[in-house]
């Protein structure tokens, strides 16, 4: 301690006798120091940012999706389309228990929406109570979704998304008001909220009933999507080729004919997205370390040239008895503190600008800029090795001097 408390000393001594020098060493650092921090902050919060708007939009759920089969079975050929019937969705839960909800999509994309004077072409949905919980939506006070007893007596009332109310009726208040879908009845008993997040949500625009009135009016129709709720400690992997053979058996295909139904998990969705924000998080931290690392080769020059200018200085220590693990020491300490240094200076500025950035109208899907403490341990870590990288060489070739040639230089 007393050497290294020694040596610190004649480093800052050192340094103060090349202020030029130590300072653009400084300033180098401080430079990669400051693109690292700050890129890793973006990149962190934007990862924050996105994964939250994910959730907002859907957890734990699974959708499905007639397709056509690519595999030819028991004397039908490929190319085969699926027609999934809502009758044969409600018996999903009784033969897998894994299942708690299971909420059928019917969409007539071109229906005709009528309120005093005004008409819209929209989409319309015929969807289950329990598919808005899944989606996470939520409907403006005073309003309400439709229930179970609506879905029982195929009751006509609508909910309208945000955008489709605004284009209807304005700034009318909508709720106990009639409109016609295709010339029939019905009554608004909701209104989707705004949702905030930069992502597109097709109900936005959209008007939902629930799917037995959809079907009282259209027939039975084939199913468009099929959205399910699993038990939280159901496997994934293991209920995909359930649901794969439970339609396979309904509908005669190959079990393992991956188009027949198209399955989508929202939890394989999220590890997907997870390492997808983890690459984005690499990538800027490897642009911010290349910085650092040519900030480190600026300061493996100073130490060699500051090695170079004081040859006959090391010469003269060594002849007077020093070891050659104090010369290599006093190198290497002098280029930690640069870097220490530096990095001080990029750390303080990068909390500064973070700070700032609070307080500015940043877009929201890019998030608010934050250090993580792993990012703070990777960038303690790298300064750590290249003040040591950068250090250790020229260390070495002065550690390794022979004191009488050194001498006469």
């Amino acid at each position: 301690m007393f050497y290294l408390a020694s040596f610190t000393k004649q480093v800052l001594c050192d340094m103060s006798k090349r202020k030029l020098r130590s300072v653009l060493a400084i300033f180098c650092i401080a430079w990669g120091t400051l693109t690292v921090a700050l890129l890793l902050a973006v990149g962190h919060g934007f990862h924050q940012a996105s994964k939250k708007n994910i959730l907002n939009i859907t957890e734990n759920v699974i959708s499905l999706m007639p397709g056509e089969t690519s595999k030819a079975y028991r004397g039908k050929p490929a190319g085969q389309a699926l027609h999934i019937r809502a009758r044969d969705l409600f018996s999903l839960p009784e033969h897998l228990p894994q299942i708690i909800e299971v909420s059928p999509v019917f969409i007539n994309n071109s229906a005709k929406l009528t309120f005093q004077n005004k008409q819209l072409q929209k989409s319309v949905f015929g969807i289950g109570p329990g598919f808005m919980q899944m989606r996470k939506v939520q409907i403006e006070h005073p309003g309400r979704f439709f229930n179970r007893l609506d879905l029982r007596q195929e009751k006509r009332v609508v909910v309208l998304g945000h955008k489709l109310k605004t284009e209807l009726f304005g700034d009318v208040d909508t709720l106990g008001k009639r409109i016609l879908i295709n010339n029939i009845a019905f009554i608004v008993v909701g209104v989707i909220q705004q949702f905030t997040q930069n992502v597109y949500n097709w109900y936005d625009t959209a008007a939902l009933m629930p799917y037995s009135t959809y079907l009282a009016i259209n027939g039975d129709v084939d199913v468009n999507v099929v959205a399910i709720a699993p038990d939280t400690h159901a496997n994934a992997a293991v209920l995909e080729r359930d649901l794969r053979s439970y339609f396979a058996y309904r509908y005669h295909f190959d079990p393992s004919d991956g188009t027949a139904v198209k399955i989508f998990s929202a939890a394989k969705i999220m590890r997907f997205f997870l390492w997808f924000f983890l690459a984005i998080q690499a990538f800027l931290g490897v642009c911010g370390l290349l910085t650092l690392g040519a900030g480190s080769i600026g300061i493996a020059n100073l130490m060699f040239l500051n090695v170079t200018e004081r040859t006959r200085e090391i010469g003269l220590r060594k002849t007077l008895g020093a070891c050659n693990w104090q010369i290599l020491w006093q190198i290497l300490v002098e280029a930690f503190v640069i870097v220490v240094l530096g990095g001080m200076v990029g750390l303080a500025v990068t909390y500064l600008i973070i700070l700032i950035l609070q307080y500015l109208p940043l877009p929201e899907w890019l998030g608010m800029p934050t250090i993580s403490w792993v990012s703070m341990l990777a960038i303690i870590s790298v300064l750590a090795f290249f003040g040591v990288a950068a250090g250790y060489f020229p260390a070495q070739r002065a550690a390794q001097m022979d004191p009488v040639e050194a001498m006469r230089k």
